[in-house]
């Protein structure tokens, strides 16, 4: 079984917003979805946040993070685009996902 968790966030609630980020997600998407003759290759499980309606919460990202873990996958990919690696706080967030990842 492969899985992956592809996560794009241009929508921020209170920092600058992205562009390009939903995209990117969508792209991979489609790229990881399916081989190239059209056979399945990954179960893919995508999160996007383009405006206020789609904000991605903490709790919901972790639990789709612990998700893609579950039912010992052969290959868990999670991608996430949208960071700017200039704000801390995302930094430190993101390095606490890594850390959950590990521990599952």
């Amino acid at each position: 079984m492969r899985k992956a968790l592809i996560v794009g966030i241009d929508y921020y609630k209170n920092i600058n917003h992205l562009s390009g980020c939903v995209t990117d997600a969508l792209s991979v998407q489609t790229s990881l979805e399916r081989n190239f003759d059209d056979s399945k290759n990954f179960g893919v499980r995508l999160i996007v946040s383009r405006n206020e309606q789609e904000i991605v919460r903490r709790r919901d990202l972790r639990s789709a993070i612990s998700e893609l873990f579950q039912g010992k996958p052969d290959i868990a990919l999670f991608i996430l685009l949208g960071m700017d690696i200039s704000m801390k706080q995302e930094v430190t967030f993101v390095q606490g996902i890594v850390k959950l990842a590990t521990m599952v």
